[in-house]
């Protein structure tokens, strides 16, 4: 006996019986139908495990199979679902574009059918370019000599978000009154006489930057010129006087 059938998913059952004049017999035999299943992949090839970027974005590409649609997808960075990303069903590749947080990245890609379900997950380490803080003193020069005793010290400061990374030396000793206008900083400072240092440190977390000059402060020598006396009356000296009683009179300069 042969016989061409057709199995339903699961336990089925097939009774084959024959029966004659002299009698009957039948035999049963029972088939488990398992529909072969095709559950979906997922390669994520971009970027690589454990890697590590100076780029605060990324592309995200994975190979994704066995999926009908972007809707067997979900895709999480950092915990947090996104579906801003794209799927080609002819080329069965994912792409995302992401900004990345410093530090340690998680993506995780899950594909799920009715056929099953594949996870893949990498991590990307994202190290930010540092920005380090600069200063420079335009103003007074380093090795210059000042005659008025007060000086306006002026730099220029990149890189620091407030007055707090500034530090403000003034012959050693702390000074918090100047301003600072976006990268230019300015400050009064009364010059002692002889040597002066002034020295400016700025810093935020990736570094730090100090510049410094030294001015003499020399006091403006004034020159007066001597007095001089010059006598009108009489207007020659040694000449003989005419009475006894005479009036002297005299012009003063330079006093």
């Amino acid at each position: 006996l042969t016989a061409n059938v057709t199995l339903k998913e699961g336990t089925n059952t097939i009774v084959v019986k024959a029966t004659t004049a002299d009698g009957a017999d039948t035999i049963t035999v029972r088939v488990n139908y398992i529909v072969a299943k095709n559950p979906p992949t997922v390669d994520i090839t971009q970027p690589a495990n454990n890697s590590t970027t100076s780029t605060k974005t990324a592309v995200v590409k994975a190979k994704i199979l066995n999926i009908n649609s972007k809707n067997d997808i979900s895709f999480t960075l950092n915990g947090s679902n996104t579906s801003n990303f794209s799927y080609s069903t002819s080329s069965k590749v994912l792409t995302a574009n992401i900004t990345l947080k410093e530090g340690a990245n998680t993506i995780v890609i899950k594909a799920t059918t009715t056929d099953g379900t594949d996870t893949e997950t990498v991590r990307v380490k994202y190290n930010a370019p540092k920005v380090l803080p600069t200063v420079k003193i335009s103003s007074p020069k380093n090795n210059s000599t000042a005659r008025q005793e007060i000086v306006t010290v002026k730099a220029d400061i990149k890189n620091v978000s407030s007055k707090n990374e500034v530090t403000f030396l003034f012959n050693g000793q702390r000074v918090s009154n100047f301003t600072m206008r976006g990268t230019q900083f300015s400050a009064s400072a009364k010059l002692k006489e002889g040597s002066n240092t002034i020295k400016i440190t700025v810093q935020n977390r990736d570094g730090n930057d100090s510049d410094q000059v030294n001015v003499t402060f020399k006091k403006k020598v004034v020159t007066v010129p001597k007095p001089i006396i010059k006598f009108t009356n009489p207007k020659r000296p040694g000449r003989k006087a005419r009475t006894q009683k005479t009036t002297a009179k005299a012009t003063v300069t330079n006093v």
